[in-house]
């Protein structure tokens, strides 16, 4: 269950300068220029300024990230690695660039991709059905580099629900109605932009890869996510399960301006996880959340 566990000093400023990249942080992001990828700009470009619109800095992040994970190897259980922020750019980028254009209070983060939600479509708890009719986000989706025959990417023509996905945006329209509502004040982004396929097409999660393996990820995620809720300039960051609030606690140790919770993950798969809709509402209520979702 979550709980309240930093409160903002009253007597300080909220600006994006209260998150500040620590040393590893700012020597990755600033060695880092663009990702080289087939689905980004091959020339060199500056690294986006301040002033530049905060979808194009969010964007630049993910760029780096990717730079820094795309050599990455990872040993059994994991067979195949997905990363629907390439092979998915564009509704990845149509994503961020009609919801993350400016700054928001309140971050929702989650943990990696699953199957048939964002690895289909490049959005963050990205069920089909949701993304095209209520988010209206459309876009190419491509292939991974290496695809599981039982776990194919076919994008928007997907037929199968996510039932994470379908739960998390089915909450926020309960709770605002429209898209325009609930983003005016939130953001949805995931903690690693990879998902994790073993060789007989089971879901592996980034807790169970070997230790050294996690530690590399995690380091360079850690990062990106420090990075996103600066530039967010967010004051309420809220893990979607455990793993995700308890990434956040880390990268947020020495922080004390930033309110975090957590919500229950919405995966059917966790424990005492019926009704979750009306649960994850009370337990909102019971946190006074619920003051930023209005219709």
């Amino acid at each position: 269950m979550s709980k309240l566990t930093r409160k903002r000093k009253s007597n300080q400023t909220e600006n994006s300068e209260d998150v500040a990249p620590s040393n590893d942080s700012k020597k990755l992001f600033e060695e880092s220029e663009v990702v080289v990828s087939a689905y980004f700009s091959q020339t060199p470009a500056e690294s986006p300024s301040a002033s530049d619109k905060i979808s194009a800095q969010l964007l630049h992040v993910a760029d780096i990230l990717n730079s820094g994970l795309k050599d990455l190897k990872f040993s059994e259980p994991v067979k195949f690695i997905y990363n629907p922020t390439v092979y998915a750019f564009d509704p990845f980028k149509n994503y961020i660039e009609k919801f993350g254009n400016v700054e928001k209070k309140i971050l929702f983060l989650g943990m990696n991709p699953g199957p048939f939600g964002m690895s289909q479509t490049g959005v963050p708890f990205g069920e089909i059905n949701a993304v095209k009719s209520w988010l209206d986000i459309k876009g190419k989706v491509g292939k991974p580099d290496v695809e599981c025959s039982s776990r194919l990417v076919l994008g928007f023509d997907c037929q199968r629900s996510e039932v994470s996905g379908k739960r998390f945006w089915d909450l926020a329209k309960t709770l605002c109605d429209t898209p325009e509502t609930f983003f005016k004040n939130c953001f949805v982004f995931n903690y690693c932009p990879l998902q994790f396929i073993a060789i007989n097409g089971k879901n592996v999660t980034p807790t169970d890869l070997k230790k050294q393996e996690s530690d590399t990820l995690n380091r360079l995620c850690d990062t990106s996510l420090i990075e996103t809720i600066r530039i967010l300039n967010s004051k309420i960051v809220i893990g979607i399960g455990k793993f995700a609030e308890k990434q956040l606690k880390k990268v947020l140790v020495d922080n004390n301006t930033i309110e975090i919770y957590s919500i229950p993950h919405p995966s059917p798969r966790a424990t005492n996880n019926t009704d979750w809709q009306n649960k994850t509402i009370k337990h909102m209520e019971s946190l006074n959340l619920l003051q930023y979702f209005t219709k």
